[in-house]
Parts: structure tokens; C-alpha cells; sequence
């Protein structure tokens, strides 16, 4: 069974179960890309955003923040909590007694702008989503957590898709050897609203020979019976690529490693803030689709992106090459104790 940090609680349920059966017929183990400690600032997020209406005094902390994907899921928890003006405890300066005059003034122009998505979609209730066709998902355990893969309905048949790629890509690295680094799986599939014709997404990581990659990963593919998507990422340089920090990898992970460590060392603190608050959150936090597949209201959407950014988008770059450094020497250590 898959790890998860829980957005929403309560008993899983026969639904539950018999997701876990079909997870563990497939004998599908994928893992992230990569995985970062949760700090505790961004836990308190999580569990502020489980709640329908946020006291004054659990938002406060969120508010002092300097995570910008905390401040982000404050704000939306904000929203949700309808506190009164005054200067009680359970007000909103109270709430915001300790942020920053540029968060209070967001905060406070952010309660009176429209929420677009709810505005948008005219705050439809789940009556009027199920009327509509929309197919319920099999859990909101895992679809609001680090591996939401498996949220899907689809399960078994994704996890046989899954283990597919992972034949595919052990394939490529025996012909391509160093070339080839492995595949890095994005899209609806990682993000756990796929269904049975969705195509699978992916990046392949390589230094040289991409053409010829390229087409034997296509003939592997139509071997296997998959349809996918393709995109080469060359790693020669030390940019940034959202393939290298989201979604599930099957290959070298060694060679990921640093691959990673080269880009975090390569770059500065405006360009990473600039790439992970706009780029990849904005990949992170697309869960549009859901609504068109699944069984939710604008408003658990939103818990959604914001778990999803809590959960999945970087720190600061000072924190992340911190993080590094203590994988690598756990890596190192490893390597000696063999």
C-alpha cells in the first residue's frame, strides 16, 4: 500500500480495500522522482486545509510563514474560516496579528476578490457533478497525497501500464547503457484521475543518441501495448526541468542523483523560486481535469491543488541544497557499508 499524508480523514472502507487488492495483484511498486521531508510549517498546512472552518488561533502560525506554498494555503484556508473583524482570538487580526504588512493586506484584499474557480463553476454541489456523469474516484486518501497514482478507479489497469514502463526503461538502459538515464512518468497517470484510455506522459532523461532512444522506446511501447507521449530531456547542461523533481521515475537513480545535484548547485535562489513557484507549481497544482472525471465540488478542488503544491513543490533553495547534502552522505554511507 502506498505511503500517504492524509488530507482527508476517516475510514477508508470497502472501497479501500479492495483498491489495496488491486494495487497488490499488479505488484506495482513506482517511486517518485523525488521526495523531500515535509517540514512541520507545511503539516500544520495540511491539517488546517482538512478543516471546513479554520480557527483563528491554527491559522496564525500559517501566516508567519515564509513557504510561500504555506502562505498560499493560508490564504485559501482563510476563506474557508469566515472569521469576524475585531480583536478576540478567534478574529481575523487575531489570525493575522503576526504576518507581515504585505501578507495582511493580501489577506485582506484577498478576502474580497472572488474565488474564480468557485465563481466559474457557479459552486456546483456534488448532486449537480453525479447529474452530469461524472465518475466518483476511489479515494481522497491518496488522491491528496505524495503518490496519488493510485487514486484512480483504474488502478489495476494502471499498474500493469506502470510495470510496463518499468520493462521498457530496464530495456533502453541495457542497449543505451549511460546515453540513457531512465523515464520520468508525469501527467494525469501521477496525478491519479487517469483512466483506462489514457495515454501515458513521459520525459526520457539522456545525455547523447536521443533520435535513436526516441525510437526504440516507440517500438517498445507498441510492444507492450501502451500509447504514449514522449519528450526528451537532454542532461548534458545543468538546467531545470520539472522532470527531474515531479511525477514517478523508473531507471538509473544513481544517475538521476546527480543529475539533480547539478542542477541545485548550478543554480540561484531567484531562478529556483522563480521555477518552483511558477513552473512547477503550476504543473503540480493542475487538477482541472478532475472535475470533468471525478467526483468532487470546486471547493474540494482547491483543497486538492493546495495539498498537491504543499505536498509535491520544493522548498527554498538554501533547504534543498541542505537536503542534498544529507543524501548524498547517506548514499556515501551506504556505498561503505557494502
Amino acid at each position: 500500500m502506498p505511503k500517504t499524508l492524509s488530507l482527508w480523514k476517516g475510514p477508508k472502507g470497502k472501497v479501500m480495500r479492495k483498491l489495496v487488492e488491486e494495487i497488490n495483484a499488479t505488484n506495482a511498486k513506482p517511486r517518485l522522482t523525488f521526495v523531500f521531508p515535509i517540514s512541520q510549517e507545511r503539516r500544520k498546512a495540511l491539517e488546517v486545509l482538512a478543516e471546513e472552518k479554520p480557527s483563528a488561533e491554527k491559522l496564525r502560525p500559517l501566516f508567519a510563514s515564509k513557504d510561500q506554498t504555506v502562505l498560499a494555503a493560508a490564504l485559501h484556508s482563510l476563506r474557508k474560516a469566515k472569521l469576524p473583524e475585531g480583536s478576540g482570538k478567534g478574529s481575523l487580526d487575531y489570525a493575522l496579528k503576526d504576518a507581515s504588512v504585505e501578507t495582511e493586506a493580501l489577506a485582506r484584499h484577498h478576502l474580497k476578490s472572488p474565488q474564480s474557480l468557485e465563481t466559474s463553476a457557479g459552486r456546483l454541489d456534488k448532486q449537480t457533478l453525479k447529474g452530469l456523469g461524472l465518475k466518483p474516484f476511489a479515494s481522497r486518501e491518496l488522491l491528496a497525497s505524495r503518490k496519488p497514482v493510485f487514486a484512480t478507479p483504474h488502478a489495476k489497469k494502471i499498474g500493469l501500464k506502470l510495470n510496463s514502463l518499468a520493462r521498457i526503461s530496464e530495456a533502453l538502459k541495457r542497449e543505451f547503457s549511460h546515453d540513457f538515464v531512465g523515464l520520468s512518468v508525469v501527467g494525469s497517470i501521477t496525478k491519479g484521475y487517469a483512466n483506462r484510455e489514457s495515454d501515458a506522459d513521459l520525459c526520457f532523461l539522456h545525455y547523447n543518441r536521443a533520435a535513436e532512444i526516441r525510437a526504440r522506446l516507440a517500438e517498445l511501447a507498441k510492444r507492450e501495448g501502451i500509447s504514449l507521449h514522449a519528450w526528451p530531456i537532454e542532461l548534458s547542461g545543468f538546467s531545470l526541468h520539472n522532470s527531474l523533481f515531479q511525477g514517478l521515475f523508473f531507471g538509473d537513480r544513481e544517475a538521476l542523483f546527480q543529475a539533480q545535484k547539478n542542477a541545485i548547485d548550478n543554480t540561484n535562489p531567484e531562478a529556483w523560486e522563480l521555477w518552483t513557484l511558477g513552473n512547477l507549481k503550476k504543473h503540480e497544482g493542475d487538477y482541472l481535469k478532475t472535475l470533468e472525471r471525478n467526483d468532487l465540488t470546486p471547493g474540494e478542488l482547491l483543497d486538492l491543488v493546495y495539498a498537491a503544491h504543499l505536498l509535491r513543490v520544493p522548498p527554498s533553495l538554501e533547504e534543498m541544497r541542505q537536503i542534498m547534502k544529507e543524501k548524498e552522505a547517506a548514499r556515501n554511507e551506504g556505498r561503505q557499508t557494502r
